[in-house]
């Protein structure tokens, strides 16, 4: 049961502000993922380069890899910014969040264990944590917009409660005037 009065809580400027917000954290959280992602493929290249194994495997990987992230984002983009949908935005934001304390509470021990071995000094594990904390945020960011665009695309597409209310209750109101008024 969609609302067809298409009222909303936001004006066209809080609209266009969303919107643009939503979509610098999701060019931020893009970016951030490619360039960790780069990254840690060019350690394990580099590793494998050394042991002298085979690289086409492991490009292959990184292209398949490429291929279907590509897709999953593009239906971020599309649904959610495009069509401006909402289940997808409500899916989105909730295994997102899941999946960030999922994440956080899996590596504790993990970055006790590299510290604990490699000490503070290692420059590869180093560079590894600094752009995953920058991801970690980048996602928390696009987590945040994802939620409000939730909200607005949810209010452009049903309208806000408070307002049907007022709707519904205001035509009561005419009609009871209009009853008193036909009375007369």
């Amino acid at each position: 049961m969609t609302n067809n009065t298409n009222t909303s809580l936001y004006t066209p400027e809080q609209e266009g502000i969303i919107r643009k917000k939503w979509l610098k954290s999701f060019t931020i959280y893009v970016s951030a993922t490619i360039i960790d992602n780069l990254y840690s493929f060019n350690v394990i290249a580099f590793a494998d380069f050394i042991g002298n194994k085979d690289l086409i495997d492991s490009y292959l990987v990184l292209i398949s890899a490429f291929v279907i992230v590509a897709t999953i984002l593009w239906l971020h983009y599309y649904f959610g910014y495009k069509k401006r949908g909402t289940r997808l935005l409500a899916w989105i934001t909730f295994v997102g969040w899941l999946k960030l304390i999922i994440n956080i509470v899996n590596s504790i021990p993990e970055i006790k264990i590299n510290f604990s071995k490699f000490g503070i000094i290692n420059p590869i594990i180093n560079t590894s944590y600094v752009l995953g904390i920058i991801v970690i945020c980048a996602f928390v960011y696009y987590l945040i917009n994802c939620s409000n665009l939730y909200k607005l695309n949810y209010s452009l597409k049903y309208g806000s409660k408070r307002d049907l209310i007022h709707t519904q209750t205001h035509s009561i109101e005419q009609n009871e005037i209009n009853q008193i008024s036909n009375e007369e």
